[in-house]
Order: structure tokens, then sequence, then C-alpha cells
């Protein structure tokens, strides 16, 4: 089966509506597990004035932490205060997110993630959440590393060696990257994606589910943009005297006939994407 790469966009203000760090939390924990859920590899955070938000920090801080595997986050995690509510929220238990912590328990050929401990001229040492740190024969690494390991495993003796990302068939979690610049130079940097506005002023998909099918088992690559809590995309792009429906390839609304006037970014997520998960299927 085709695989289809999926990105999302969100604006930098999208905890605009939560009160406090408990409630920016969760939400942030909802989007994280939206992402996981229908395998999106990257979410762009862009602004919508010249300046981010002041949760930009919050909001990269937190979908990261949780991208990590657990055993890594008191590594490569300081102790910070947006992480003071990270424990309540549900475990993303993606395939990079193993739950064995000892040797025996790791099946033989198996793909696990590490952090560099130690490394020298000849090896490296590599913490990935086991009993002890493992050797691998790969000198000079940087430490706080992280590194992608295909472990060989030989009785209770355990290696590997570096494997890269692109050559992992199962899910692999998403990067957070931060777009600086107005909107026009990020539709650009993504010519090469299927742009996909959602909006409720949108095109019903019952209507353009046929040519966005097309469109996007063309180029294999989908962006999806969504607004804030308090402004919407045609909004948004109006700031920057940008019409929305020029720069983008659909303005589409994926939840025609909804029944609450406004959908949460949170929600919003899980609809549209289990919408494109089952066109992009069938």
């Amino acid at each position: 089966m085709q695989k289809i790469h999926i990105k999302i966009a969100i604006p930098s203000n999208v905890l605009e509506d939560c009160k406090d760090l408990r409630s920016k939390t969760q939400k942030l924990g909802q989007i994280a597990r939206a992402l996981a859920i229908f395998r999106v590899e990257e979410i762009v955070i862009y602004s919508i004035f010249p300046s981010f938000s002041d949760d930009l920090k919050l909001i990269k801080g937190i979908l990261e932490y949780l991208d990590c595997p657990q055993y890594l986050r008191r590594i490569i995690f300081p102790k910070l205060k947006i992480f003071k509510y990270v424990g309540i929220l549900p475990p993303l238990r993606t395939p990079h997110h193993p739950l064995e912590k000892k040797i025996t328990e790791i099946p033989s050929n198996s793909i696990r993630e590490g952090v560099v401990l130690t490394s020298n001229h000849s090896s490296s040492i590599i913490d990935i959440g086991l009993e002890k740190p493992i050797q691998i024969n790969v000198p000079k690494l940087p430490v706080k590393k992280r590194i992608v390991l295909k472990l060989e495993k030989r009785g209770n003796s355990i290696s590997g060696y570096p494997l890269p990302k692109e050559k992992i068939e199962e899910y692999w979690g998403f990067k957070v990257k931060i777009f600086e610049g107005p909107l026009k130079s990020l539709i650009k940097r993504f010519s090469n994606h299927v742009i996909i506005a959602t909006s409720r002023r949108g095109d019903s998909i019952i209507n353009k589910a046929p040519e966005l099918i097309r469109k996007i088992k063309e180029k294999n690559k989908i962006i999806l943009l969504f607004g804030s809590p308090n402004r919407g995309l045609f909004d948004i792009f109006g700031i920057q005297q940008l019409n929305l429906k020029e720069w983008v390839d659909f303005t589409i609304n994926f939840i025609p006939q909804q029944g609450t006037h406004t959908i949460r970014i949170e929600e919003a997520l899980i609809s549209t994407l289990a919408v494109l998960n089952f066109l992009i299927k069938t």
C-alpha cells in the first residue's frame, strides 16, 4: 500500500482558550495522541503575527517530551516548570515507546531508541532503557544525542548498530518544528505537498473527496493547516493580506453540519485525520 506522509501546521496561540498550565498540558496531550494515532510525521508551529505567542516554548517542549521514549526523558529533558503536569497525560504507546525493561525481554533483531552517555575514539555507551547501558562499536558520537539502534542479541548480551529512521517501516513518532516567517513563505516551503486548509467556510469534504484523493495519491505528501481557537484560517491569512484559497490546494470543511458553534483544535485534529485516514485507505 502506498505510504502517505502527513504533516500538520498549527498557530503558536493554539492554547489561548486554556486558563492555566494544567489545562494547557492536557490539551497538548490530546494533540500528541491525535498525531500518534494517525501517524503524523511532523507538526509545524507558525505565528499569526510577527512575534510568537508566549506559549511557544511550552507547546514545543511538551510535544517533544511526549514523543520521547519514557526511559530517555530524565536524561534529555531538564526539570522545568512547563513539565509540572506531564505525569497526568496518557502515554503515546507508539512503536518507539517499548515497555520491555530487561535484556531477557528484548526480542531478537528489534529496533530501539537510545541516548549517548559517553563516546571515545573506538566505541560509545548507549542508554536504551534496560538494566544497564550497552556498548556499540561506533566512535565519537555527541553526548546526549538520540540514536536509533538495530539490536543484536546473543544469549544475555546485547549490542547494536545505528539505523537511519528512513529505513524504519513502523511509525516512529513526530518531529516538532518552528516556522519563522510569513504564511506565504510557509506555503512555498511545502509546495511539493498537497496543502489543505481546514475551515468551516470551506468546501464540503463530501463534494471534494474524489478530487482530494487523486491529488494525494499523486504527491504522497500532505500538510494540513489549522487555525486558532479565536481565528479561523480565512481571518489568519487576511491579517497578512492573503487570500486563503489562492494559496492552498484545497479549503475543506471536514465536519459538515457540525452541531457546535466552534470545534477545538484537538477535536478538529481527530475528526480531520480520521476522515483522511478513511479516504486514503479506500
